[in-house]
């Protein structure tokens, strides 16, 4: 929970031997099983007796250490916090069935949770991928201002509009500071002052004496 929470990798190069309590770093200074495996000994040294004779004594098939168990354990947590989040949004819905500009800002909570990871940027494969997803979620898209999703040839959010034909472009919560920027600063004066911003920034980061 705490490499989840804290969006750290848990594997190394080295994951799939049984785990070594008595690890030597300084004979073992090129060695790296994982972050997971290294906050297990981090336990076990800190006094966790029942960690320490469960890794010890438990069969190699029965440790529940491997790669396959936890990534097994994260789906399982994935789909319990998408059963939530859907039931947040169901219950919305259900209060408020035909949400439009006019709401009374009072009565509506913005919310941006994240459900699913697409590796792939291709804005024709993102756009059938959340297509999917949507049809299994049962509930509408926003996005943001990046090509991959906006363009109006092959972004990901013309895909989704050839099924879902009234589907209203919205971009994220999270950048509707950053666009009005991104736009603003085609005007020259304030590209200018934009520029003179990120010079000062980058002037007082440069020395902690300046900070």
């Amino acid at each position: 929970m705490l490499l989840e929470q804290q969006n750290i990798p848990l594997r190394g190069h080295r994951d799939d031997t049984h785990i070594n309590l008595n690890i030597d770093d300084s004979e073992n200074i090129n060695s790296n099983d994982g972050n997971f495996k290294a906050l297990l000994r981090f336990r076990v040294e800190a006094g966790d007796k029942q960690l320490e004779e469960h890794l010890k004594n438990a069969k190699l098939n029965a440790t529940y250490i491997s790669k396959t168990t936890c990534h097994s354990l994260i789906r399982c947590c994935g789909e319990e916090i998408l059963k939530i989040i859907l039931a947040h949004i169901n219950a919305a819905i259900s209060v408020f069935p035909c949400v439009t500009l006019t709401i009374d800002e009072d009565l509506v909570q913005v919310r941006e949770n994240f459900v699913s990871v697409e590796p792939k940027i291709s804005g024709k494969i993102l756009g059938q991928t959340i297509i999917l997803k949507l049809k299994s979620f049962g509930v509408g898209i926003g996005c943001d201002g990046c090509s991959v999703n906006i363009s109006s040839v092959k972004g990901a959010a013309a895909e989704i509009q050839k099924v879902a034909k009234n589907a209203v472009l919205n971009s994220c919560f999270n950048h509707s500071l950053n666009l009005p920027i991104s736009k603003c600063s085609k005007v020259k004066i304030i590209e200018n002052t934009i520029g003179i911003i990120q010079e000062l920034v980058s002037f007082f980061n440069a020395s902690l004496k300046r900070n």
